[in-house]
């Protein structure tokens, strides 16, 4: 069964938003000053874990399309 290609424009928005989430905590760190270094920190933790909230959401993506029959 073939996938639509609505399928393909939520990967394709999964992938940018990692991206994106990415970029900012590089951008946190960049930014790092000693005053705000605990905002940073609280800031850094919940990119990390949306992050790797979508991952796991990006995993089980792959996971349909490989074992799904072609």
């Amino acid at each position: 069964m073939s996938r639509g290609l609505g399928d393909v424009y939520k990967r394709q928005g999964l992938h940018a938003a990692r991206k994106c989430l990415k970029r900012l905590r590089a951008l946190l760190r960049l930014l790092q000053k000693k005053k705000f270094r605990p905002a940073q920190k609280a800031y850094n933790v919940r990119l990390r874990d949306i992050g790797m909230a979508l991952s796991e959401y990006r995993d089980r993506e792959v996971i349909a399309v490989l074992i799904s029959p072609c």
